[in-house]
């Protein structure tokens, strides 16, 4: 639970300051967002259940 935790907040945090430093991009994508399922990974969620290495799904920068 707690890594479930960790890493929505850790996602959200990102997309917010990339959101701060000009990047409309998260905001696009809806990662701006406390729900699980908007910075969920299946693969990196699969990779931390099976070798204890996992990752949020990333987040795309806008061009400019």
């Amino acid at each position: 639970m707690a890594i479930l935790i960790v890493s929505v907040v850790h996602g959200f945090v990102i997309a917010q300051i990339a959101s701060w430093l000009g990047d409309a991009e998260p905001a696009h994508q809806g990662r701006r967002s406390l729900n699980p399922f908007s910075h969920f990974d299946l693969i990196g969620g699969a990779g931390l259940l099976l070798f204890g290495l996992g990752w949020i799904r990333p987040i795309e920068v806008g061009k400019a």
